[in-house]
């Protein structure tokens, strides 16, 4: 009675982590998931140099979102683990080998398992609100920036004056184009 008394009291020392607490948790899981993918993907002969590296360009890109929280480094691997779905089919496809059976079943579970990490980065992608647009962001515009404070420096334009006796711009002082 008493161990059980002493496992009961152990149990409920133990406390699980708040998973809400760990800083970029989402990207840490999917950064584990290609990394344990993408290993056991390649333990056999059939993966071509091509699949090594797109791979580990997304491991390494995922790996400096966790480090460094950019936003133009997320977009770029959303799109890019997204685009090494189709090659994943070619890959796979065109690669497959018999001889290799384990490694290219776990390289189809991957190519599967790609469009719910794409949604993930997508997602964490929407909430860092690095996109336009408000809440209706899309993929479409995903790579566009506000350029409301965009400064043309090719023309020397001079400034606007609050009146024209001061010399400033107007349409009768203007330069012909």
């Amino acid at each position: 009675m008493t161990q059980h008394l002493r496992l009961q009291q152990w149990l409920n020392s133990i406390k699980m982590a708040d998973i809400s607490q760990i800083p970029n948790f989402q990207l840490k899981v999917i950064f584990l998931i290609h990394t344990l993918f993408f290993s056991l993907a390649t333990t056999g002969y059939w993966a071509p140099t091509g699949y090594s590296f797109y791979n580990i360009l997304i491991i390494i890109l995922i790996l400096h979102i966790i480090l460094s929280d950019n936003t133009e480094t997320l977009k770029i691997a959303l799109v890019l683990n997204g685009v090494s779905f189709v090659l994943d089919l070619f890959m796979v496809g065109f690669h497959f080998h018999s001889s290799s059976m384990f490694s290219c079943i776990i390289a189809i579970i991957f190519t599967l398992v790609k469009p719910a990490t794409t949604f993930v980065l997508f997602k964490i992608s929407q909430e860092r609100g690095d996109a336009p647009g408000g809440s209706e962001r899309n993929i479409g515009n995903i790579f566009t920036t506000n350029r409301d404070s965009y400064e043309d420096i090719d023309r020397n334009v001079p400034s606007v004056a609050a009146h024209p006796s001061q010399g400033g711009y107007n349409i009768s002082t203007a330069q012909q184009i």
